[in-house]
């Protein structure tokens, strides 16, 4: 089965799932920019975000629905959050997948087809630990992200206890086809825990790298989180609240013990519910069944991973 993921640059985040979705699947997984026109076999097209460019997803939809291909249209950020110039919903699809609690029930707002919960995964045999754990170093903190963007409010670091080592690399330099997150997997492995101080998330791709690479991580209450992170890990979305509970879970992980623990739980629990190697069979599995228009058979199996990892509780 061919199918198309679209994306918006290349280089970014949405080109580098869908490429290592590629990698794992069993099918001939495409990533494909918003501007692309040729669907000649085409069975399936994944759509990363309606808000991409307005003018192409539009098109998208209109040309897919001629062809007679159907469309999973996903939701990779909170509407909520968006511009009011983005387009916030797609114009027809299949079925919706929301990636956390907002946009699940966003979809099931907004739309009469079914709407599913899929984890967003990532490649856990190329983020990994490269550099031995030191029982003796002082903490070092990290954050990685979109700097320019203001809900990720950057700007909280500062009033942190903490140096925070910044990675944030953004531009049109970076929007290449041969571009690798390999300055990624360095960065994580020369910090001890990632920070994320967000106003909002989804399924934040930095908190799942880092967790890939054994770092503990310590995170505002939002998106995904609860999913990802154990509670004592998650900080209040409050600015005052959010300083003060991160600075104090940054001084318990002084303890190189407790640090090198938290970071080897975190590797366990992202390999065994958010790695492609676990997972890449339920995304297989739900594109096989709505390229063959079975979308109840494509809820159940979204239904079942949500089941078996005890994550219902996050979804209505």
């Amino acid at each position: 089965m061919k199918a198309f993921r679209i994306i918006d640059q290349w280089g970014w985040c949405y080109h580098f799932i869908s490429r290592e979705h590629s990698k794992f699947s069993r099918h001939e997984i495409i990533p494909m920019k918003f501007d692309v026109t040729d669907f000649e076999g085409v069975s399936l097209v994944y759509i990363h975000s309606p808000n991409i460019f307005t003018f192409h997803i539009k098109r998208i939809c209109k040309v897919c629905k001629d062809l007679g291909i159907p469309i999973i249209g996903g939701y990779a950020g909170n509407p909520e959050f968006w511009d009011e110039r983005a387009q916030k919903t797609y114009d027809n699809l299949d079925i919706a997948v929301g990636i956390s609690p907002e946009t699940y029930n966003f979809c099931k707002k907004n739309y009469q087809c079914p709407t599913i919960y899929m984890p967003e995964p990532v490649n856990t045999d190329f983020f990994r630990q490269t550099v031995p754990f030191s029982e003796n170093s002082e903490l070092r903190v990290g954050w990685a992200g979109g700097k320019c963007k203001p809900i990720k409010r950057v700007h909280l670091l500062d009033k942190l206890k903490y140096n925070v080592i910044r990675q944030s690399k953004w531009g049109t330099e970076e929007f290449n086809k041969l571009r690798t997150q390999e300055h990624m997997v360095d960065f994580y492995n020369n910090i001890d825990v990632l920070v994320l101080t967000s106003l909002s998330e989804c399924q934040p791709r930095v908190v799942l790298e880092a967790m890939a690479c054994g770092k503990a991580v310590i995170s505002t209450d939002v998106g995904n989180i609860r999913a990802m992170l154990e509670q004592r890990w998650i900080v209040p979305v409050e600015q005052h609240l959010m300083v003060e509970h991160m600075n104090e879970r940054l001084d318990w992980l002084k303890d190189r013990k407790l640090l090198k623990e938290v970071g080897e739980k975190n590797r366990e629990r992202v390999m065994k519910m958010f790695s492609w190697s676990s997972v890449v069979n339920l995304w297989d599995n739900v594109f096989e069944c709505v390229a063959l228009k079975d979308m109840a058979s494509a809820v159940v199996n979204s239904k079942n991973y949500v089941t078996s990892n005890m994550l219902k509780f996050l979804y209505n």
